[in-house]
């Protein structure tokens, strides 16, 4: 009986390592920058460059994530993330990515 026990731990951990967190959409790139910018950190100049539906802040997360809070960039829509893990989505943004980045990688 023992053995079945300690075999099961290992399962039940498992299981417990997913965590809801809440996603909000968002494009606005000042209410993204003072999400993350801590006290006394002045921000100014701020642009955001991301297709609608995949940049936003996120709730929740201080099961095992330990950060109960914090911004979310995505190269899809960043509504199909608050699933816990569970789902697979995918989204073309039709965005056209950055230059810089695709010579950098070595893509064309």
């Amino acid at each position: 009986m023992r053995k079945i026990v300690l075999l099961l731990l290992p399962l039940l951990a498992v299981f417990n390592m997913t965590a809801q967190i809440g996603v909000t959409p968002t494009n606005n790139a000042n209410t993204l920058i003072n999400n993350i910018a801590g006290p006394g950190v002045t921000v100014s100049d701020v642009s955001l460059n991301c297709p609608n539906g995949a940049s936003g802040t996120f709730t929740g997360g201080s099961g095992n994530l330990q950060i109960s809070g914090g911004i979310v960039l995505s190269t899809g829509q960043v509504n199909n993330i608050s699933g816990g893990g569970t789902q697979t989505a995918s989204t073309n943004n039709g965005a056209g990515g950055n230059a810089l980045l695709t010579n950098l990688a070595g893509a064309t």
